[in-house]
């Protein structure tokens, strides 16, 4: 009895050592396999708060130069841009574009605005550059995007983050805003969308670049510092009127019959002009009634009429030829000046005036053509002669001087002439210009 016992409580005992046994190994085995996964932990904790960020130091205030070594001594970029600025001395950094006191990684972009020479200075400055305007690139590709600010001539730095509201690849910020003149080679700063599986140290970097893309937006974005860069638009230019077209002058014949007379053949024509937009009704009836008084076809001393018609400088000029078939040397000439403007007859004063002379000269030099035109035949010298030079003279004035503008916007004249040696009396045509007939009329 008492041996069984003894047997049994040697096996209990052998059980709860082995038990012990398999209880202490596993310990250390969970020991062993738990403290590495503590420590890989702690490493990765340690990456996340190591990350190397600088503080914008202040420059605004500082000659430029000081202000590029200051923060390339804090590990940072920038991107200088000069505009003439009138508040604040030649060379000095008046605003920049990462505020002070920021907490940025290495190598951020800090744009800085320096003001300009204001004579223009050697450097360009952002509204005397090459006229480069910042274009949009925000939505393109960040291909697309590189390559048309290369195509421009301008430089870039591209910052990656994960932004899972825009396509990835994408540009979706840009630092410098569109439409601000920029110079060439300026650093333009741009945020493309990264790729939504970014590893976890990349995460960490791209939420530092978001908080300082975020410090840009509240800041004075290059929109509106460039305001007062931005040259005053070019005023739009007032559009032409569309020119008045020139009205469209005709004469026509009011009258045309031809007729024989002992055999010869003659013609009879009163004219009419006709002005595109302006009544002429009244001049042409008042033609027609004055030159009606000369009869045509008939046996009692019928008459033959040519015209003639110039037009320039605002006149149209009609010049009428009569004469009696029976008697060669019994023939008047008439000038009718009608303004194109207002389809009226013009007196002779206002022809003068419409060429752009005066009575003055244009007289003087009819009394010069009458001094050399003599008895009408070229005699100037003989006792008649003179006294044919002497009784025109007394003849120059509108009474009986009628000048007109010829096809060639000559100011020519029809003088009454009296000739000498009792030939006869009757007109002349001259041009004032060369001083001879200027054509024969019928």
């Amino acid at each position: 009895m008492n041996k069984h016992n003894v047997m049994r409580n040697g096996i209990i005992i052998s059980l709860i050592v082995a038990i012990s046994i398999i209880v202490f190994t596993a310990c250390n085995f969970y020991k062993d396999n738990t403290v590495p996964t503590t420590r890989a932990t702690v490493a990765t904790e340690t990456t996340v708060t190591t990350i190397d960020k600088s503080s914008v130091p202040d420059v605004v205030g500082m000659r430029k130069d000081d202000a590029i070594k200051t923060l390339e001594g804090r590990g940072l970029s920038c991107s200088v841009i000069e505009n003439v600025n009138k508040n604040v001395q030649e060379g000095t950094v008046y605003h920049q574009s990462v505020a002070a006191g920021s907490k940025v990684v290495d190598g951020t972009v800090v744009l800085l605005h320096v003001a300009a020479s204001k004579n223009g200075g050697s450097v360009p400055s952002a509204t005397t550059t090459d006229g480069l305007v910042m274009p949009n690139v925000v939505g393109k590709m960040k291909a697309a995007a590189i390559k048309l600010l290369s195509d421009m001539g301008l430089s870039y730095s591209i910052v990656e983050n994960v932004n899972n509201s825009v396509k990835e690849g994408s540009v979706y910020h840009q630092g410098v805003a569109a439409g601000t003149q920029v110079s060439k080679g300026a650093v333009v700063l741009l945020h493309v969308a990264a790729s939504k599986n970014t590893s976890p140290s990349e995460t960490t970097t791209t939420e530092t670049t978001t908080s300082q893309t975020t410090v840009e937006s509240t800041l004075p974005s290059e929109t509106t510092t460039a305001i007062t860069a931005t040259p005053t638009p070019k005023p739009t230019p007032t559009p032409k009127p569309t020119p008045t077209p020139k009205p469209v002058v005709k004469v026509r014949n009011a009258v045309n019959k031809t007729f024989k007379f002992y055999g010869h053949k003659y013609t009879y024509r009163i004219p009419k002009v006709s002005i595109s937009g302006v009544d002429t009704s009244s001049v042409n009836k008042k033609i027609k009634r004055e030159l009606s008084k000369y009869k045509w076809n008939t046996e009692e001393e019928p008459y033959r009429m040519e015209y003639s018609y110039y037009i320039g400088k605002g006149v149209v000029s009609i010049i009428v030829f009569t004469q009696n078939c029976e008697l060669d040397a019994d023939f008047e000439s008439y000038a009718y000046n009608i303004s194109i403007k207002t389809g009226k007859l013009m007196s002779g004063k206002e022809v003068i005036k419409a060429y752009g002379t005066t009575d003055k000269k244009f007289f003087a030099t009819v009394r010069s053509i009458y001094k050399k035109t003599g008895d009408g035949f070229g005699n100037t010298k003989d006792r008649y002669s003179k006294e044919c030079i002497r009784t025109n003279l007394k003849r120059v004035s509108y009474k009986y001087i009628q000048p007109f503008i010829n096809k060639k916007g000559q100011l020519c004249f029809l003088g009454y002439v009296e000739y000498g040696a009792g030939v006869g009396e009757g007109n002349l045509e001259f041009n004032t210009v060369t001083k001879k007939p200027p054509f024969t009329v019928g």
